[in-house]
């Protein structure tokens, strides 16, 4: 049921009037009854025209837009229906809803829900070109803040001329936003941010797709972050970065507040370009600096890095000058990701810190480098440890690792010596056996219609991963049993089937064989045997 449905039931119930003149008190849900973009206040009621009501908390200067209340102070909801929401009155750099981008500058929760991502869609007009973003969420005074959540929607065609977050900018300290279930795509921004901006209040991005959103500068193709951003079960996909100078992050970009938690998320195909052939360029999919980054049951992979003369982290790149500041990353694929042909390029990983990041249970294949490093690199002064890892060079990249400290935990798969896998329980110089790329199981990520499979990376019946840590061995971090695979999948698994399950190293369980399958033969009834009976002696006649 949607939410506009449980409102509407709790107002019949409680007997309250609907449509009547609000108050600065109320709790509303307001239905615009038009896809115009207009701000008149007469004959119907628009999105923007709803938006100006949640701000206000009150219908007064638009007795157009309905709005139903239940009594309760500061949250409100803009329902919208299966239409898309064309944003045509220009006007960039007004703050107050009338024109250009839908300002959300109201005390409390604002939820603009809709109908679905295949459904309800706001975006920019394309006749003529719309030259602003969509949403601009501000609470920058104590009292004016809450979280702004859209939900269930596409945004797309944003144009941020003005700066960064094509499709949403959230900034101030009191302008919390949640994206939930939405599919943010084709929107850019003239720098950082193509897609969302995250200013300085907590954000979280939940099953939702970011894809093919573009940053003409500074940072982060598709999102950038300023503060505490939690990305779960969403996919990261197809967006870029490029221009002059720009610091990096084709997919997201973090630095310097807050932390960066991806949990069960996809991070694909983004693109980092710089320009200028004399700077370097980092960070593919993901650049970050001095935050906390916690990595958790995903995929990055094959993203890419241009231009530049240093290249570091096709898929990764995290920095910090900090020793608080660590990366953590566990049952994660780090998989073909391409740092291009520049000199000391570093294909999947860059990690430097002086605290010690922690890698457990994550697969890396098939990154590419010409000069450097392939699957995975950490830079002079890092200290990382490595437990549970399968790493596989790309056959076209010179070693698998180039580390200048690690420590191993143990039972480490790795293809050549560079990584120093130096435990007693660590194989260096083999192959993996690990099967290429692929969905194998496991749930998608991203919004609804608009998901991505997390692929990873099987190991082979044969391969020298299958059934390596012991139980006692398998361990989260910090500590605690490490219960499942990236896939979700339990550890330990018995796959090989000779009936003793242990953990795999790398990111993902080869599962136990399935039980044979009987095929019946057509015409012949199965049928349950007995035991024969035991033959019956024969009794021997007496003599008479």
């Amino acid at each position: 049921m949607k939410r506009k449905s449980l409102l509407l039931a709790g107002v019949i119930a409680s007997g309250l009037l609907v449509g009547a003149p609000a108050t600065a008190t109320a709790n509303f849900t307001i239905t615009p009854n038009t896809t115009t973009d207009e701000f008149n206040g007469t004959g119907n009621c628009s999105l923007r025209e709803a938006v100006r009501v949640a701000n206000l908390d009150s219908t007064a200067s638009l007795p157009d837009c309905v709005a139903v209340t239940t009594g309760t102070p500061g949250d409100d909801t803009v329902q919208l229906g299966p239409n898309n929401y064309v944003l045509s009155v220009a006007g960039p750099g007004d703050d107050s809803d009338f024109t250009g981008d839908l300002d959300r500058t109201g005390s409390g929760d604002l939820t603009i829900d809709g109908q679905g991502p295949g459904q309800t869609t706001i975006s920019g007009a394309t006749s003529p070109d719309w030259n602003d973003r969509l949403i601009q969420n501000q609470a920058t005074v104590v009292g004016a803040g809450g979280t702004l959540m859209v939900s269930d929607l596409t945004l797309a065609n944003g144009n941020a001329t003005d700066g960064g977050g094509g499709a949403v900018n959230s900034f101030g300290a009191f302008a919390g936003l949640s994206l939930l279930n939405v599919n943010v795509t084709q929107n850019q921004a003239s720098t950082q941010g193509g897609a969302v901006r995250i200013g300085t209040a907590a954000a979280s991005i939940t099953d939702s797709t970011v894809d093919t959103n573009s940053s003409a500068g500074a940072s982060g193709g598709g999102v950038y972050a300023n503060a505490a951003t939690t990305i779960t079960r969403s996919a990261i996909f197809n967006n870029g970065v490029s221009g002059t100078g720009i610091d990096g992050g084709g997919g997201i970009a973090m630095e310097f507040n807050g932390s960066l938690t991806l949990t069960s998320s996809v991070v694909e195909q983004n693109v980092a370009q710089e320009m200028d052939v004399g700077s370097p360029v980092a960070g593919g999919g993901i650049w970050a600096i001095n935050v906390p980054v916690t990595i958790r049951g995903s995929t990055i992979s094959n993203n890419t890095l241009l231009g530049g003369n240093v290249a570091s982290g096709g898929g990764l790149l995290f920095g910090s000058s900090s020793g608080a500041t660590t990366l953590t990353m566990v049952n994660s694929t780090v998989s073909g990701n391409d740092a291009g042909t520049e000199l000391n390029s570093i294909g999947g990983a860059s990690i430097s810190s002086p605290g010690t990041s922690v890698l457990v249970h994550d697969t890396f294949s098939a990154n590419k480098s010409t000069h450097a490093t392939g699957s995975f690199s950490a830079l002079l002064g890092s200290n990382i440890s490595l437990r549970g890892l399968i790493i596989d060079k790309d056959p076209g990249s010179t070693v698998a690792c180039g580390l200048t400290t690690s420590t191993s935990g143990g039972f480490n798969i790795a293809s050549d010596a560079s990584c120093q896998p130096n435990g007693t329980t660590d194989v260096p110089s083999v192959n993996p056996q690990i099967g290429a790329l692929a969905s194998n199981g496991g749930a998608s990520a991203g919004a609804t219609g608009f998901q991505f499979a997390r692929q990873t990376h099987l190991p082979a019946l044969t391969s020298p991963a299958l059934d390596r840590v012991p139980i006692a061995n398998c361990l989260d971090v910090p500590m605690g049993t490490l219960a499942a695979d990236e896939l979700g999948n339990a550890r330990p698994a018995d796959g090989d089937g000779n009936g003793t399950a242990l953990c795999d190293s790398g990111s993902v369980e080869r599962l136990a064989p399935p039980p044979p399958v009987v095929t019946p033969i057509p015409g012949v009834t199965p049928t349950t045997s007995s035991p024969a009976p035991a033959p019956r002696k024969k009794k021997c006649k007496k003599k008479k």
